[in-house]
This record gives structure tokens, sequence and C-alpha cells, in this order.
């Protein structure tokens, strides 16, 4: 569909997009009880405009499921 994605990876967040991803980053003040990476944050190109991208994984209570 898109002859060229631009991808950016944190950890376990990934983001694919058409548009130029200029950076990014870990927001570590989101962790959750093990200290694991909750959410990550990137800044896209979008013509003549910016737009901030967060990515945010809500943690689970896996062992009492």
């Amino acid at each position: 569909m898109f002859p060229t994605l631009h991808t950016y990876g944190i950890d376990q967040f990934l983001v694919l997009s058409k548009y130029d991803i200029l950076e990014g980053g870990p927001l570590p003040s989101l962790v959750d009880h093990n200290e694991d990476l909750c959410a990550a944050w990137f800044r896209l190109q979008i013509g003549d405009q910016g737009l901030y991208l967060f990515a945010v994984h809500m943690p689970t209570p896996r062992d009492q499921l």
C-alpha cells in the first residue's frame, strides 16, 4: 500500500508509519510493579506539522488469571 514505511521501536512498542518518525522515547514514570515499561512516545512529521503519538500498554494481573 505504501512504498516506504518508516519504523521506530522502543522495547515492546513499534510504530509503522507512512510519515517520518523523528524521534521517540520511553515514559519512565509509567512502569508497572515489575518495573516493565508501560508507555512510549513518538514524534511524527506530517507535512509541516508535528504529531506526538503515545502508546500505552495497561498492565494486567497475569499471575492471578
